[in-house]
C-alpha cells in the first residue's frame, strides 16, 4: 500500500471528524428541542402560569427560568428556546426559538366552551330507534371499571354509524363516563353506557359535564400538580 493512499486515508479521516464536530452541537440542540417541544405537548393545563410552568419544567431535569410573560429553557451548547403558556398550539406553551416580540397572557382556550356543566338530557322513547341501538353493539364492550376507555369504542361506533355522540361525565370518586346517542328524530337522547349497554334510568340523563370530544375529560377531570 502506497504511503499517498495512506496520507489521502489519513486526511479523509481527520476531514470527516471535523465535520462530524460541526454538526454534532446542532444535532444535538435540534434532539433537545424536538424532546422538549414533545414534552410540552404531551399535557395540558388551561391554568398555568408562567412561574408553574417553570416550575413543572424544572421538576422534570430542564434548565428553565420564568422571564416575566415568558420561560426561557437553556438546552444543549447555551441555546435558548422560549415558551409561553396557553399559546395557540395544543399543550402547555407555545414555543419559540427568538424572544416573543409581543407579550402572552395565559387565556383560556375556546373549546372549553363546548363543555357544558350540570347539563340535563330529555331521553327519546322511540322504540325503534332504542331496538336500533342496541342491536348496533353486542355489550359490554369493556369490562366493569373500564368506562374510559369503553365510552370511547362506543362513540366511534356510533359516530361511524352516523350518530351524534356527546360524552357524561359524573365526578365522583371515582367518577364514571358513557355515552349519550341523539335520536334525530325526536332531538332527544338515548344514555348507553360500555358495560350495562342500553339505560333507561333518570340518573344518566345527567352529569357534572358533558363534552363533544372525549379528550374534552381532561379539562375537567382534576390532575395532580407537581409542587
Amino acid at each position: 500500500m502506497s504511503s499517498g493512499y495512506l496520507l489521502t486515508r489519513k486526511g479523509f479521516i481527520i476531514l470527516s471528524i471535523i465535520v462530524l464536530e460541526l454538526f454534532i452541537p446542532s444535532f444535538h440542540a435540534e434532539r433537545d428541542t424536538n424532546d422538549l417541544w414533545f414534552f410540552i405537548s404531551s399535557y395540558e393545563d388551561i391554568g398555568i402560569t408562567v412561574n408553574d410552568l417553570a416550575k413543572f419544567l424544572v421538576a422534570h431535569g430542564y434548565n428553565a427560568k420564568p422571564e416575566g410573560s415568558y420561560v426561557t429553557v437553556t438546552i444543549s451548547r447555551g441555546e435558548k428556546n422560549y415558551l409561553t403558556p396557553n399559546g395557540g398550539a395544543s399543550g402547555l406553551a407555545d414555543m419559540w426559538q427568538n424572544l416573543p416580540s409581543v407579550p402572552t397572557q395565559p387565556t383560556i382556550i375556546s373549546i372549553v366552551y363546548a363543555i357544558k356543566i350540570n347539563p340535563t338530557y330529555h331521553r327519546t322513547i322511540n322504540s325503534d330507534f332504542i331496538g336500533s341501538m342496541n342491536r348496533s353493539v353486542r355489550f359490554p364492550v369493556a369490562p366493569l371499571g373500564r368506562c374510559y376507555e369503553g365510552s370511547r369504542v362506543l362513540g366511534k361506533i356510533y359516530k361511524n354509524l352516523g350518530y351524534n355522540v356527546t360524552y357524561m361525565y359524573r365526578q365522583d370518586n371515582p367518577g364514571h363516563e358513557w355515552i349519550l346517542v341523539e335520536d334525530d328524530s325526536s332531538d332527544r337522547w338515548l344514555a348507553v353506557d360500555s358495560y350495562f349497554g342500553i339505560v333507561i334510568r333518570s340518573d344518566y340523563y345527567t352529569a357534572s359535564y358533558s363534552f363533544p370530544d372525549p379528550s374534552y375529560l381532561d379539562l375537567v377531570n382534576p390532575k395532580w400538580r407537581i409542587a
